[in-house]
């Protein structure tokens, strides 16, 4: 019986933020580069597939790396694959700016995700512009880029 509660209410509140993912996204422009897909810079959850022209590595447990951008608060939120991290930014037209960005100190246990967490922070200090193409979004510094990104998938 309390296990069946329980899962009313997880599928309450998973209906609950969709809903208010959905209403931001539809009331949110990105005001960005986009292939007209309809995905939208913030309100989605994009999760690192490459950096620096390297595969991303996956992350420890539940902590994919990952970006989330928040438009009426502009906040960054997100993981490295081993800390949390957060800060704000700026973006208009194709530009885009971090800023204030920190992230917790949990040690990685390996120095491969230690590695590519040092380059994901310094890669989100560098963006200036983003492009988004379909459900992927590519973040720039400069001419190069820096990173590429997906849209999660709902669960």
């Amino acid at each position: 019986m309390a296990r069946s509660r329980r899962r009313q209410i997880t599928v309450l509140v998973v209906m609950s933020i969709a809903s208010c993912v959905a209403m931001t996204t539809a009331c949110v422009s990105s005001g960005g580069s986009s292939s007209g897909s309809g995905t939208s810079l913030t309100g989605t959850d994009w999760r690192l597939t490459e950096l620096n022209g390297a595969p991303a590595l996956p992350g420890l447990g539940d902590r994919a790396p990952r970006i989330r951008l928040t438009a009426d608060s502009a906040r960054l939120t997100g993981n490295t694959g081993c800390n949390t991290m957060g800060g704000g930014f700026e973006s208009s037209g194709d530009r885009l700016r971090f800023s204030k960005v920190f992230t917790t100190r949990m040690a990685c246990a390996d120095t491969a995700p230690s590695r590519q967490e040092s380059d994901f922070v310094k890669m989100i200090d560098s963006v200036d512009r983003y492009r988004i193409d379909g459900a992927g979004l590519t973040l720039y510094a400069g001419d190069r880029a820096v990173a590429h990104f997906k849209a999660a998938q709902p669960k």
